[in-house]
Parts: structure tokens; sequence; C-alpha cells
């Protein structure tokens, strides 16, 4: 029984080795005994790789140790061959026949010991021109054909190809696709002999902005690649304006004191031709330069400034008159009143006493900070009234010439209780101006935080109304001596007193030790 089985297990060895001999192998694109290389116009191709060219002639190498029986170039699916090597090696140079894009190619090698080699690469003929895609002012996807005709959408054109666009003011934004480098390019918009062009981005995009006039402009985009592949294309853009165009004032004001400065927007679907603003009672005026042509004029949106003088005060109507290419005409009323400041208005001043600044410094004394400005000033002066009181102190600030600005900074003597400090100013008018502070010695909020006032047993100063103050126009403060500062020196007999009285009791106790 073991003898039996001893020989089973023999005789299936032997047929495992019979068969891996007799059953052809199949190997990749290399093996230990042999290699294929395939170069395409000259450039050697790897295993799996896509070329692009626009033609192509392939050299197949071969290579091994054992002798080859047949060779297959397979292009798409057709043989070419089978070739009849003899020997270990094998070279051919073939010129297929490629149709335009990806070509799939085959190189099938077989050896006397029926062992089969392939290397498989991808050939793309560049025969076919760059394609565009558009996503403004119309969709076109890569690959598809421009429209013969793009309108306004408030125009019907009868060709079953054409689409519409929302503005005048074109942009036109793409891209180019190709296998290859593009070498040449250019998207122009062309009008009655003008024309606007851009050329390609880095990364095979193009935009181009204009505005287009009534009638038919034409656009058009074209490319060359490196294997002289040509492309153009073309689309009518045809215009007509059936809109009016919109005009606003941008800040107008119903009232001023001073000329007017005005911003007048026009807008149109095509483009502004007139833009003029007409004062009442003077002369209409044209905000718009003149030009031959609306392409690529920027027309559509026009903004302009102006400025309106009056003669006299009064109410003024102010009309703006917008004019397209068609002829379509807008105009805008608006009234204002003007009412000019005069000389006498404007020489009248602004007085202001700076609080923070200003208050009481102690019992008798208030610190006066203002500033008389902005006017026509000839005179400014100081008066302090006690409320219950007749009695009061005026002091000349300044007199003299005509000035915009005067500064106050005095010392002003109050007595306890109310007391109304005021300001007078008088312009060059001679009109006088009046500003009054009333400042209470009791209330704790009219005294200055610094210096702290300090308690003292000083008179009041006296007010009189025959000593006034020293006029002053622009002075820094002067430091106010503290209360603390003065003193009154003691009489020297106490002290004289008291040393004699020591001796004495000195001397007594010696004579009776």
């Amino acid at each position: 029984m073991a003898r039996r089985v001893r020989t089973t297990v023999l005789a299936l060895v032997l047929l495992l080795v019979v068969s891996s001999l007799s059953v052809p192998g199949v190997v990749g694109a290399a093996d230990d005994d042999w290699t294929i290389a395939v170069d395409v116009n000259g450039e050697s191709v790897s295993q799996g790789e896509r070329v692009v060219v626009s033609d192509a002639n392939l050299t197949v190498r071969i290579s091994g140790e054992v002798d080859l029986s047949s060779v297959v170039v397979r292009v798409n699916g057709d043989d070419i061959g089978p070739f009849y090597p003899d020997g270990t090696t094998f070279t051919r140079t073939v010129d297929p026949e490629l149709h335009g894009g990806d070509n799939s190619i085959r190189v099938i090698a077989t050896d006397e010991n029926e062992r089969t080699l392939t290397h498989d690469l991808t050939v793309y003929r560049d025969s076919i021109p760059p394609f565009f895609s558009l996503s403004s002012p119309f969709t076109v996807r890569e690959g598809y054909a421009f429209p013969s005709v793009a309108t306004l959408d408030d125009v019907n054109e009868s060709q079953n190809d054409s689409v519409t666009i929302d503005d005048a003011n074109v942009t036109v934004r793409g891209a180019v696709h190709d296998e290859s480098a593009v070498t040449d390019f250019e998207a122009r918009i062309v009008n009655d002999g003008s024309e606007k062009t851009t050329g390609l981005s880095d990364d095979s995009t193009f935009e181009l902005t204009t505005t287009l006039p009534l009638g038919n402009s034409t656009l058009e985009i074209r490319a060359t690649d490196e294997y002289d592949n040509r492309r153009l294309a073309k689309t009518r853009i045809h215009v007509e304006d059936g809109e009016y165009p919109t005009v606003s004032f941008d800040g107008w004001q119903d009232e001023s004191t001073e000329p007017v400065d005005v911003r007048v927007r026009a807008t149109d679907d095509v483009g502004v031709t007139s833009l003029t603003l007409d004062p009442e009672g003077q002369p209409e005026r044209e905000l718009l330069e003149p030009t031959e042509t609306l392409f690529d004029a920027g027309r559509d949106v026009v903004v302009r400034n102006a400025t309106i003088e009056f003669r006299h005060a009064g109410v003024y109507n102010v009309t703006v008159t917008a004019k397209d290419v068609a002829g379509n005409v807008t105009r805008l009323n608006r009234t204002i009143e003007y009412d000019p400041t005069t000389e006498a208005e404007a020489a009248v001043p602004a007085i202001e006493i700076h609080e923070p600044e200003s208050g009481m410094v102690n019992d008798g004394t208030y610190l006066l900070n203002a500033t008389v400005t902005d006017g026509s000033v000839t005179q400014v002066a100081v008066e302090s009234e006690p409320s219950d009181s007749e009695s009061m102190t005026y002091a000349v600030i300044y007199d003299g010439p005509v000035r915009e600005t005067v500064s106050i900074y005095r010392r002003i003597p109050v007595e306890p209780g109310e007391n109304d400090v005021r300001i007078r100013a008088t312009d060059a008018y001679g009109v006088g101006h009046v500003e009054t502070v009333t400042v209470d010695t009791t209330a704790e909020s009219d005294w200055l935080a610094t210096p702290t006032p300090t308690e003292t047993t000083s008179p009041t100063p006296t007010t009189s109304t025959t000593a006034p103050f020293s006029d002053v126009t622009v002075r820094s403060e002067e430091p106010l001596t503290s209360v603390t500062d003065s003193s009154v020196p003691l009489s020297p007999s106490p002290a004289i007193i008291a040393m004699l009285t020591i001796a004495a009791i000195v001397w007594m106790r010696a004579q009776t030790e």
C-alpha cells in the first residue's frame, strides 16, 4: 500500500514539472533575461507613458539571452507585423498611421521558449486646434461652437444660435484648452476700424473689458499651438439702445451759504453722449467732453463735478440733462436756497470759556481761561459783578487793530457768593457780543481741582471800579502764590524775657549753694 502511494506522488511531481515546461509564459515590460525599449521621434518612452506629438515614427529595440521568434507592433488594435527576428536582438522603425487624439500602442515580443513580453504606451497626435471656453458675456463650453450673434436682452434676432448679453459694458472672460503649448493668441472686439485686444495669461485664461456702441461689433478669438494647429472663433455682437439714461446728484443740499460743489451722475445701458448743467440765471454748461465714438469710451457710467456760484441770495432752480447715443433725453430738476454769509455776520466772534481750566483758586480769586475766535475783533474786556452788590470790576484785555483770535488767561477778583463774570467782545462793525459765566464761591464744583484751595486769614481783596487790570492779549499762567508761603515774624520781646528769667534762676541757685 505504501509503495502505491509513493508511486502516485512521484507521478504527480513529474506531471507538474512537465506542465511547467510546456505552458508558454507571459511577462511584463522587463524581464531578467530580456528588455523592450521604444523611442517615439527619437525620444525614449517608458512603459505606460503618454507623449504628445504632431506625427510619430516608432523605433522598437529588443534584446535578450534567448532567440526571438516574433515581434508585433499593435496600433489602435491593428497589427504591424509580425516580424521574425534572427537571433536575440531586434531593431525596427515603423511609421504608424495615427489619428488625432490618443493612440494606443503595444509592442508584443515572443521568444523560442514561447515566453511573451509586452510594452505599452500612448501617443497623442496633436492635430486638433486649441479649444476655447467662455464664462462671460455668454457661456461657451470647451469644444462647443460659438454663437453667430449675441444681442442685448431687449433686442430680437432671427438666428437660431443667437444668445443675449446684459449690458453694452462687456467683459469677455474665458480660457484656452490644448494638449500642447499655445504659441500665439489674441482676443479682440472690433468696431468700425477700432479694436480692443488682450493676450493670454500664464494660466491659459484671458479677459477683456470694453464698452460697445450702437450697431454691430465683432468678437474674435484666435489661437495657434506649437504644432501650428489654428482655431478662430467669431461672434457678432449687436447693440440697440431702448432705454433712457438715468441722472442723479450725489450729496445734493437744499440750502447753502457758500458756492455749491455738486457731483452729477448719469448712466445708460449703451452710452451717454451729452450731460449739461443749467443753473437758473446762468449759461448752460456742458459737463461731458466730446468723443468721436462710444467704442471703449466708458460712457455707460459718467460722473462729473461742478461748482455753482450765485451772486445774490434767493431760491434757484438747477437742471441737469443727459442724452444717450439713441437721442433719449432725461432731465432732473432741483432747487437750492442760497443765503450767503454777510461780512457783518462773518465778523461775529465765538466766545468760549474753557471750563475745565477755569475755576476758583482761593476765596477771592477766580481764574478765567477763555478764547475769543473765528471773527473780526477790535476789543475784548472782562468784568465781574457780584449778584448782591452794585460794585463791579472791569479790565480791557485787548484794544487794537482787527484780530481773529484773542486768548484770555486772567485772575478775576470775586466776592463771597454768586458773581457774574462776563467777556465782552466788540467786532469790526462795532457790534458787541457777551458771554457770561456765573461763579459761586460756595459751590465746590466752581473750584479748580489743581491747585487745591488753601484756607487763609488774609482779608478778601477789595473790588474797585477805578483800578482796572493790566491789558493782556496772550499770556501763560503766572504761578499762584500760596497763602502758606507768607508769614508774620514773631516779636523778639518774649524770647529775651525768657532768656533773662532762666539766667536769674541759675544765678540765685548758685548763691544759695
